[in-house]
């Protein structure tokens, strides 16, 4: 994937064409069309957009720097592979991405909603939209594994593992949300977690 047109001068012909070509190759590999998620400097993948505000706000703010495999639009995910400290660098260990999470999410929910093996599309716009909240990352810069949704399901299985009352966990996540950068997506309450949850 040709990423060399975000390093140019938004002003120049060359970034607009390449911007041109990110929107059309973003609409074939959405799950809607209609609604791209959008990787500029301002919604950081936190939110869909119709093409044509897609590419507004790429002339306007740029990709964002952090967005390094653009799993999200079409790029393959491939092994991080990092020297770990004091061991020779022919010894390393790989930290895998997880864009297999999205698969998974919509694996479940077709399977559970619609039966094993149906072909069955998101319908509405608003499904969609609740799809796309789930899957977005838990803090703007955030590594691209920690999403909403994978802290969703580890807190809401910890609830369950260790019988904590309502009242608790919401106490929990309270604190929890406290020590998160501000703009953060981490559930506030158990009311909220069902609500992310009974979409799956």
């Amino acid at each position: 994937m040709d990423k060399r047109w975000i390093t140019l001068d938004k002003n120049s012909d060359e970034y607009r064409e390449g911007v041109k070509k990110f929107v059309l190759n973003s609409k074939r590999h959405a799950m809607n069309p209609e609604l791209i998620i959008c990787p500029c400097a301002i919604c950081r993948n936190l939110s869909p957009q119709t093409d044509d505000d897609l590419e507004i706000h790429l002339m306007r703010y740029g990709v964002d720097p952090d967005y390094d495999i653009w799993c999200a639009h079409g790029e393959e995910a491939g092994p991080s592979v990092e020297a770990v400290d004091g061991e020779s660098s022919d010894q390393v260990y790989v930290d895998y991405e997880l864009p297999e999470v999205h698969q998974m999410y919509k694996d479940a929910h077709f399977h559970f909603f619609y039966g094993a093996g149906s072909s069955r599309t998101v319908s509405t716009e608003e499904d969609y939209r609740k799809k796309v909240e789930a899957e977005v990352p838990l803090y703007p810069g955030c590594k691209k594994k920690h999403t909403k949704l994978l802290a969703t399901l580890i807190f809401y299985k910890f609830k369950a593992d260790n019988g904590l009352a309502d009242s608790s966990f919401d106490e929990l996540l309270e604190v929890i949300r406290e020590t998160l950068p501000k703009v953060n997506t981490f559930p506030e309450s158990l009311h909220r977690i069902k609500k992310i949850l009974e979409k799956i």
